[in-house]
Protein backbone atom coordinates (compact mmCIF):
# COMPACT_ATOMS: atom_id res chain seq x y z
CA UNK A 1 0.00 0.00 0.00
CA UNK A 2 2.77 2.51 1.31
CA UNK A 3 4.37 1.75 -2.45
CA UNK A 4 1.41 2.70 -4.08
CA UNK A 5 1.36 6.29 -2.11
CA UNK A 6 4.48 6.61 -3.16
CA UNK A 7 3.88 5.65 -6.98
CA UNK A 8 1.33 8.09 -6.35
CA UNK A 9 3.33 10.87 -5.02
CA UNK A 10 6.01 10.75 -6.94
CA UNK A 11 3.68 10.83 -10.38
CA UNK A 12 2.25 14.33 -8.86
CA UNK A 13 5.30 15.88 -8.12
CA UNK A 14 7.09 14.79 -11.95
CA UNK A 15 3.47 16.31 -12.92
CA UNK A 16 4.35 19.22 -11.03
CA UNK A 17 7.89 19.73 -12.28
CA UNK A 18 7.00 19.09 -15.70
CA UNK A 19 4.35 22.14 -15.57
CA UNK A 20 6.89 24.22 -13.77
CA UNK A 21 9.04 23.66 -16.80
CA UNK A 22 6.58 23.77 -19.17
CA UNK A 23 6.11 27.68 -17.91
CA UNK A 24 9.49 28.44 -17.51
CA UNK A 25 9.98 27.36 -21.21
CA UNK A 26 6.77 29.37 -21.76
CA UNK A 27 8.14 32.61 -20.48
CA UNK A 28 11.73 32.35 -21.71
CA UNK A 29 9.97 32.46 -25.32
CA UNK A 30 8.19 35.73 -23.98
CA UNK A 31 9.36 38.78 -26.78
CA UNK A 32 12.18 40.66 -25.38
CA UNK A 33 12.03 44.91 -25.26
CA UNK A 34 13.41 46.55 -28.20
CA UNK A 35 16.28 48.83 -28.17
CA UNK A 36 15.83 51.78 -29.96
CA UNK A 37 17.79 55.19 -31.09
CA UNK A 38 15.41 57.60 -28.62
CA UNK A 39 16.44 60.37 -26.96
CA UNK A 40 18.41 59.49 -23.72
CA UNK A 41 15.20 59.60 -21.32
CA UNK A 42 14.18 56.90 -23.18
CA UNK A 43 16.82 54.72 -23.77
CA UNK A 44 18.02 54.72 -20.32
CA UNK A 45 14.49 53.47 -19.47
CA UNK A 46 14.74 51.11 -22.14
CA UNK A 47 18.02 50.12 -21.03
CA UNK A 48 17.13 49.45 -17.77
CA UNK A 49 14.14 47.42 -19.05
CA UNK A 50 16.23 45.46 -21.25
CA UNK A 51 18.60 44.85 -18.38
CA UNK A 52 16.03 43.63 -15.76
CA UNK A 53 14.01 41.06 -18.57
CA UNK A 54 17.69 39.96 -19.15
CA UNK A 55 17.95 39.11 -15.37
CA UNK A 56 14.43 37.47 -15.60
CA UNK A 57 15.42 35.41 -18.43
CA UNK A 58 18.88 33.87 -16.83
CA UNK A 59 16.57 33.01 -13.62
CA UNK A 60 13.86 31.67 -15.36
CA UNK A 61 16.37 29.14 -17.92
CA UNK A 62 18.09 28.61 -14.83
CA UNK A 63 14.65 27.24 -13.02
CA UNK A 64 13.80 25.44 -16.08
CA UNK A 65 17.22 23.55 -16.05
CA UNK A 66 17.25 22.84 -12.08
CA UNK A 67 13.38 21.10 -12.77
CA UNK A 68 14.96 19.32 -15.69
CA UNK A 69 18.06 18.05 -13.37
CA UNK A 70 15.44 16.72 -10.88
CA UNK A 71 13.13 15.33 -13.13
CA UNK A 72 15.94 13.53 -14.84
CA UNK A 73 16.83 12.08 -11.33
CA UNK A 74 13.51 10.92 -10.47
CA UNK A 75 13.01 7.05 -11.08
CA UNK A 76 10.52 6.11 -13.92
CA UNK A 77 7.62 3.29 -13.06
CA UNK A 78 8.14 0.68 -15.68
CA UNK A 79 5.91 -1.47 -14.54
CA UNK A 80 2.42 -1.83 -15.32
CA UNK A 81 -0.06 1.11 -14.03
CA UNK A 82 -3.11 -1.03 -13.07
CA UNK A 83 -2.27 -4.04 -10.56
CA UNK A 84 -5.29 -7.24 -11.04
CA UNK A 85 -5.71 -8.10 -7.19
CA UNK A 86 -8.93 -10.73 -7.53
CA UNK A 87 -9.70 -13.07 -11.12
CA UNK A 88 -13.13 -12.88 -11.93
CA UNK A 89 -15.26 -15.85 -11.87
CA UNK A 90 -18.85 -16.30 -13.03
CA UNK A 91 -21.18 -17.58 -10.23
CA UNK A 92 -22.33 -20.61 -9.18
CA UNK A 93 -25.90 -20.33 -11.13
CA UNK A 94 -27.44 -17.67 -12.46
CA UNK A 95 -29.05 -14.68 -10.51
CA UNK A 96 -32.19 -14.56 -13.32
CA UNK A 97 -34.89 -16.00 -13.27
CA UNK A 98 -35.60 -15.75 -10.04
CA UNK A 99 -38.79 -17.98 -10.27
CA UNK A 100 -39.57 -17.43 -6.59
CA UNK A 101 -39.62 -13.70 -6.29
CA UNK A 102 -41.37 -13.58 -9.73
CA UNK A 103 -44.10 -15.13 -8.27
CA UNK A 104 -44.05 -13.07 -4.70
CA UNK A 105 -44.60 -10.32 -7.31
CA UNK A 106 -47.08 -11.87 -9.49
CA UNK A 107 -49.46 -12.66 -6.41
CA UNK A 108 -48.69 -9.03 -5.20
CA UNK A 109 -50.09 -7.44 -8.34
CA UNK A 110 -52.84 -9.80 -8.00
CA UNK A 111 -53.79 -8.27 -4.93
CA UNK A 112 -53.51 -5.07 -5.71
CA UNK A 113 -55.16 -5.50 -9.09
CA UNK A 114 -58.35 -6.92 -7.09
CA UNK A 115 -58.32 -4.11 -4.27
CA UNK A 116 -58.49 -1.06 -6.75
CA UNK A 117 -61.22 -3.06 -8.71
CA UNK A 118 -63.02 -3.83 -5.54
CA UNK A 119 -62.71 -0.14 -4.37
CA UNK A 120 -64.14 1.05 -7.59
CA UNK A 121 -67.09 -1.05 -7.26
CA UNK A 122 -67.87 0.35 -3.74
CA UNK A 123 -67.30 3.93 -4.96
CA UNK A 124 -69.96 3.58 -8.16
CA UNK A 125 -72.54 1.65 -5.81
CA UNK A 126 -72.72 4.50 -3.11
CA UNK A 127 -75.18 7.01 -4.03
CA UNK A 128 -73.89 10.17 -3.06
CA UNK A 129 -76.60 12.54 -1.06
CA UNK A 130 -75.93 16.16 -0.13
CA UNK A 131 -74.90 16.92 3.32
CA UNK A 132 -78.30 18.41 5.14
CA UNK A 133 -78.34 20.21 7.99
Amino acid sequence: MTNRVRAFSNRTYVASLKAAAENAAVKTEEPKAEITNEPSQKASVENHQSVTLSYELRELQHTRDVLELRLSKLPVAKGPQVEIIDRAEPPAHPVFPNHILGFIMLAGAFVTDFTGLRLLKQGVQRKIQPLTK
